[in-house]
């Protein structure tokens, strides 16, 4: 049941970020255009392209242009979005460089989380066996 908790949040925050995101744009879409955006738009990623090069962008050019609000301002949306992950993945190869540096030696550093070190010590004893 958290899974499923889990995924309608999910599912709200992307419809907030689209709202969000038009707004800043200049236009206020409303609850139920920023739910058609979002929509349209998953749909668009499923087509199996590496990254949904280009099927987002239409799609999102596509869906603008049929609110009446503009083919330019659907790729500048897609164009923000797609900077936002990219920043997003960078901070995480970061973060993840940082902790594995920090824990580079056979057993965890003294920074790392205790949670990942108490599932350390789990996994050991257990390899142990």
């Amino acid at each position: 049941m958290g899974v499923v908790a889990l995924a309608f949040v999910d599912v709200f925050l992307n419809i907030w970020a689209v709202m969000a995101t038009s707004h800043y744009l200049g236009y206020d879409l409303g609850f139920l255009n920023s739910l058609g955006v979002f929509s349209l738009w998953s749909l668009a990623n499923l087509v199996p392209i590496p990254g949904a090069l280009g099927s987002s962008e239409l799609a999102l050019a596509f869906t603008f242009s049929l609110l009446g609000i503009g083919r330019h301002t659907g790729l500048v949306f897609s164009l923000i979005f797609r900077a936002i992950n990219i920043t997003l993945c960078l901070l995480g190869v970061v973060a993840f460089l940082q902790f594995a540096f920090k824990t580079a030696s056979k057993s965890f550093s003294v920074d790392a989380p205790p949670l990942l070190m108490t599932l350390h010590r789990m996994f050991a004893r257990r390899l142990r066996k």
